[in-house]
């Protein structure tokens, strides 16, 4: 197989690329049954969850309805037997914001859940283009953030503190977000997110192998289905372009070393703090975009991002 490694990958990436490629290029979601793809993903998904045990959680799907349009959200709740429910965090899965799904992040965020023993919240907002065009994602993702803030008192207490997470175009919901309720929130955690809707970053120029998977022709794939206006939505999808960066909540970003957007996690992480912002920031060495929906493969860069995690809730 024809495949061009960069030497500085991580074992566990030059593993996962030799065995993922053996299946699927990253520019053959180009051409590709988006619902298939996206089922086919699930059941993969469900089929690796039967190899951990959750039986310490209590996870439950449930229902929050969009208070624009009234569609009805599926939420996946993730509560460890034994927590203190002092903290809610609800998490926004990556994926372009056409692929992905509660069930392709349910172990990434049952291991959270486990290692942080709190409440999160899995959301499976409406993918582009077919379920929904931008705004819808970040609506979707939005009300189920207002909800859980209106019921907090119910899921923990009135003290418990309030945050989001999310992957890639999950953590660029959560950057958003953050910035819109930032009054009602005490944290956020960006893992490798895009918060510029620009590839003028000199990451984006370096990493365009198909070793790094998130090749130029993938990201021109995700912004053509994720609307069909982008001048109209380009400064609502830019966070670190906002003008107002006071008081919004703390922030951590993992980032993967060999990602085309590291480049964001660096730049958006610099302007919190010139801004007086409480960020942390993380770069995993020879790791890859994509890694963190991957627990069972990338072994040693999601405990790094655990751990990340759990130093971080330690601070709020």
């Amino acid at each position: 197989m024809d495949i061009e490694l960069d030497e500085r990958l991580s074992e566990e990436s030059r593993e996962y690329i030799i065995q993922s490629f053996k299946i699927a290029r990253p520019a053959d979601i180009l051409k590709a049954d988006l619902r298939l793809v996206r089922m086919l993903k699930d059941q993969a998904a469900i089929q690796l969850g039967k190899l951990v045990n959750f039986e310490d959680i209590d996870i439950e799907d449930m229902v929050v309805v969009n208070s624009d349009d009234g569609h009805e959200i599926l939420v996946r709740k993730f509560i460890p037997n034994n927590s203190d429910k002092s903290r809610i965090t609800v998490f926004f899965h990556g994926g372009g914001f056409c692929l992905g799904s509660r069930e392709t992040h349910s172990n990434t965020v049952g291991f959270l859940a486990r290692k942080t023993n709190s409440i999160w919240l899995s959301v499976e907002y409406r993918r582009c283009p077919d379920e929904g065009r931008y705004p819808i994602p970040y609506l979707d993702c939005k009300s189920v953030v207002e909800w859980t803030i209106r019921n907090k008192n119910n899921l923990g207490s009135l003290q418990t503190r309030i945050g989001i997470c999310g992957d890639s175009s999950g953590g660029q919901i959560a950057s958003i977000i953050a910035h819109e309720l930032k009054h009602l929130l005490d944290y956020q955690i960006l893992i490798y997110p895009c918060v510029h809707f620009s590839d003028d970053y000199k990451s984006a120029k370096e990493f365009t192998k198909e070793c790094f998977y998130l090749v130029p022709e993938v990201v021109e794939f995700f912004t053509k289905n994720l609307t069909e206006e982008p001048d109209k939505y380009v400064d609502h999808l830019s966070p670190i372009m906002y003008p107002d960066f006071s008081r919004l909540p703390k922030c951590l970003i993992i980032a993967a070393e060999l990602d085309p957007l590291v480049d964001h996690s660096i730049c958006y992480h610099k302007k919190l703090t010139e801004n007086n912002i409480e960020s942390y920031l993380g770069i995993l060495k020879g790791t890859i975009h994509g890694y963190f929906s991957q627990p069972l493969v990338f072994k040693t860069a999601f405990q790094e991002t655990e751990q990340m995690i759990f130093d971080f809730f330690k601070k709020i």
